[in-house]
């Protein structure tokens, strides 16, 4: 029997912008918060969760009817998810993440969430609100704002440790 795996399907974002976002922002985050490393920057399209070698066929098999033209987006502003998680947001291409993530629900038969199109670049693990916030504030003053043309989507493989997790890419989906 296969071993199950941990798979999610994410927006890969290019190399160059990671480095701007991890070099302008790790260092303003103090020790209260865990920083994401670079290489594990990513916009999340859709979180599958644990899945067996079997299905990993199925999954690529059902989203490669996807026919989604690509794309501009632009990652801009920081803020958070309450006093857990901090990110960086997407200004422009919001309404097409959107719409993909919506094409990647349908193709796979699956429930359509909430979904915020973000960079986690962090998780808070003791700090308080009003101290996050402030921290917050002052990486905004930074007018953060980097576009990139989106050309596929890829389904990744979730490798979790104590160090933190390491990202697998299994498959890329081109965008026409």
């Amino acid at each position: 029997m296969s071993e199950e795996r941990r798979l999610f399907f994410a927006i890969n974002i290019p190399e160059g912008i990671r480095e701007k976002i991890y070099s302008g922002f790790s260092s303003d985050l103090p020790d209260g918060c865990k920083v994401v490393a670079k290489e594990n920057l990513h916009i999340t399209l859709k979180f599958i969760g644990y899945m067996g070698d079997a299905g990993i066929g199925e999954l690529e098999e059902r989203v490669s009817s996807i026919n989604f033209p690509k794309f501009r987006a632009v990652l801009k502003g920081i803020g958070s998810f309450g006093n857990r998680v901090v990110w960086v947001g997407v200004d422009g291409g919001m309404g097409k993440l959107e719409k993909l993530s919506g094409e990647v629900n349908r193709a796979l038969s699956t429930q359509e969430e909430r979904f915020h199109p973000h960079v986690t670049i962090a998780r808070n693990r003791f700090l308080k609100r009003n101290e996050l916030d402030g921290i917050i504030g002052g990486m905004n003053k930074k007018e953060f704002a980097e576009s990139f043309e989106v050309n596929s989507f890829d389904l990744m493989e979730s490798h979790l440790s104590r160090e933190g997790p390491r990202y697998e890419l299994l498959f890329r989906k081109e965008l026409v």
